[in-house]
Order: C-alpha cells, then sequence, then structure tokens
C-alpha cells in the first residue's frame, strides 16, 4: 500500500545547559599522517569506518601520472596505487574493504576496484554505474545513478564481484539504493514522480517484490520525499530530504525518527529553522545517537528515542597549511594539509 509523508514529530530541547555540553580536547590529539614524497592529498575524497581512515592522493606536479590511495589503519599506514586519481572513495560498514573510483573522462566510464585491509586491489570493474556496501558488508550492489544510462536494473554482487541476482524494477530508472544484508532487501528511490520502495525476494518468482513504498509529496512546501539515501546501520537508513528535513527508517518503511527543522526553529529562541536546516547527520557513538554537524563547533548529539538534542562542543580548529575535509564520517574529522593528513577522534 502507498503512503502518503504527513507526520511531524516534536522534538524534546536539552540545549545550552553547560552540564550537558561536552568539550572535545583540543588539536593536540590529532593523529598526523606524513604523505610520501611527490603526493599531496586530495582536498575533496576521504572515508572513514571504525578504526580506519582513507585518503585519495594526487601526484604533485605534471605531468605525472595515477593516483594512490592512502589507509590508516590502526596506526599502520598501507598504500594502494592505481592507474588514475580516485575521485570517491567508500568504506565497507566494518573497514575491512573499501571502494575506490577512477575517473576515465575521454571514454565516459569510471573504473571503480575493491581493495583489501592489506591494500591489495581484489577486482576491477569499468562502466557506468555506482557501487556500495550492503549495510552490513557482506554484499555490495551497482545502479545507473542519476547520471549514468536510463536502466532499472540493480545488481547484487558477492565481495568477488560475482552477481549473486539483478533486479529490475517497474522499468524506471534508479535514482538511489540501499541494500540490507546479504542482499535480500532494500530500498530503491525513483525520481519523476518520486517514490520509495522496500523490496524482499519474492516467493513466486526468482525476482523481488514490493512490500512497501511511499510516494513523494504533492504539496509545493513539502520538503521533497528524498535527496539521498545512506545506511545508517544493519537495518536502517538515513532519508536526506529537502531543505534540510531527514528521516530515519528501517527495512520495513517504518519512520523511526523525522527530523524537522521548521518545528525546531520555532521552538528554540536562539535558533530559527535555517539554523536546524543546515546540520547533516551522521552515525553517533552509539546505535540510537546521531551527530549533526554544519561546520561549526556547536554541534549535537540527537537521541533516536527520547528525540533529545544535546549541544555538543567539538575542536573544529584548522592548523594554518590545512582544510577540513568535508563533514564527520565514524566519529572523525580529517584535515589536509600539502604533505600530511591530521586525523582527529572526537570522543563519545
Amino acid at each position: 500500500m502507498w503512503m502518503t509523508v504527513s507526520q511531524r514529530t516534536q522534538f524534546t530541547f536539552v540545549l545550552g545547559l553547560l552540564a550537558l555540553t561536552r568539550q572535545v580536547p583540543a588539536g593536540a590529539a590529532d593523529v598526523r599522517v606524513i604523505v610520501p614524497t611527490g603526493w599531496t592529498p586530495n582536498p575533496f575524497f576521504y572515508t572513514a569506518a571504525g578504526e580506519n581512515v582513507a585518503v585519495a592522493l594526487k601526484p604533485t606536479a605534471p605531468p605525472a601520472q595515477g593516483g594512490r590511495v592512502l589507509q590508516c589503519r590502526a596506526g599502520t599506514v598501507v598504500y594502494t596505487d592505481l592507474p588514475k586519481e580516485a575521485f570517491c572513495l567508500t568504506y565497507s560498514p566494518d573497514g575491512d574493504y573499501l571502494l575506490a573510483y577512477e575517473s576515465l573522462v575521454s571514454e565516459g566510464l569510471s573504473r571503480v576496484s575493491l581493495i583489501n585491509s592489506c591494500g591489495d586491489v581484489i577486482w576491477t570493474k569499468t562502466d557506468r554505474r555506482e557501487y556500495n556496501f550492503s549495510t552490513t558488508g557482506q554484499a555490495l550492489y551497482a545502479w545507473a545513478g542519476v547520471d549514468g544510462p536510463p536502466d532499472p536494473v540493480l545488481e547484487i554482487l558477492d565481495l568477488s564481484g560475482t552477481t549473486i541476482r539483478t533486479l529490475a524494477v517497474d522499468n524506471k530508472p534508479i535514482k538511489a539504493a540501499v541494500v540490507f544484508g546479504s542482499g535480500d532487501q532494500a530500498v530503491v528511490g525513483f525520481g519523476s514522480p518520486e517514490r520509495l520502495v522496500g523490496l524482499a525476494p519474492s516467493s513466486t518468482s526468482p525476482g523481488f517484490t514490493t512490500t512497501w513504498g511511499l510516494r513523494g509529496p504533492e504539496e509545493d512546501w513539502v520538503p521533497q520525499l528524498f535527496i539521498s539515501l545512506g545506511a545508517l546501520d544493519a537495518n536502517r537508513v538515513i532519508v536526506q530530504q529537502g531543505f534540510g528535513y531527514f528521516k530515519v527508517m528501517n527495512a520495513s518503511g517504518n519512520v523511526e525518527y523525522a527530523y524537522d527543522p521548521q518545528v525546531l526553529g520555532d521552538n528554540d529562541p536562539s535558533r530559527d529553522p535555517q539554523d536546524y536546516a543546515n546540520y547533516k547527520p551522521s552515525a553517533g557513538p552509539t546505535a540510537n545517537e546521531l551527530t549533526l554537524f554544519n561546520g561549526s563547533p556547536m554541534a549535537f548529539r540527537l537521541n533516536l528515542v527520547s528525540g533529545q538534542l544535546q549541544a555538543w562542543t567539538i575542536d573544529t580548529t584548522i592548523p594554518p597549511g590545512f582544510s577540513l575535509m568535508g563533514s564527520i564520517q565514524a566519529n572523525t574529522l580529517v584535515l589536509v594539509g600539502t604533505s600530511s593528513i591530521r586525523i582527529r577522534r572526537l570522543g563519545g
């Protein structure tokens, strides 16, 4: 059955209280990793999972070719050399495997490699699709993505790169997808019109069947049904919507939490809704917490059970010659310089 999105959640606030504000130690706690001579970090591409951080490196001077990926794993640095510069990195949830994309602009294609914890390339595939890990890292999946050809097929692969199954849904191009566990369940998003559907193996055919669905809102003022999908843990996804809204949903399509910047701003005289809309969610230090970060020292911990927002002061000090790479991942910030990176663990 299709459902409409009309839910708003009221929030309980724990804001501005010194006793509830956590101060993280300054940059002295940073772990500094020196980059090899002839290479410099790409300031846009890194990923983190558990205690692991991976950063894309590029040659310092043309006409040098190729790319390199630096992994810092429990204090050990591991390198992987690639034919081209990497433009996107993604860890498996457990941090045991890494996907690295290389751009092949002249051919209109991308090359993706699966890299293990030792830095070895397990396999490489060249096509126009996007790849990602399932929510547990037991499987991978690939789809055409918003910039690829209009292909409605979602392919599930094992870690050796072998196809487990393929799925065609409604003959519509897939805009976003998250696959759960070993590949037996999925959430797939479509555009024009916007829809999210839950999928499970069919008991009567080799393919999948739709188990639940959400249609996009018809009112202009309501935020988009989804902009992106991302795994929160083994059984839940974060559905990022327009105007800073987001939802936490489980594999059954139930909304476990709805973040509403308008309601937050209306109930907080010190901030307006746009302030709250600028915060982006990532997994927190415990299963039922999210970290909300907007690049400033004032972050929030969001308890998904109680709905409480807790002010959390973090160290965003940037040493001379460094810049901050993206947002918080795996409770970690990464700062990049021309010849080194700094890894800043944010604590619990």
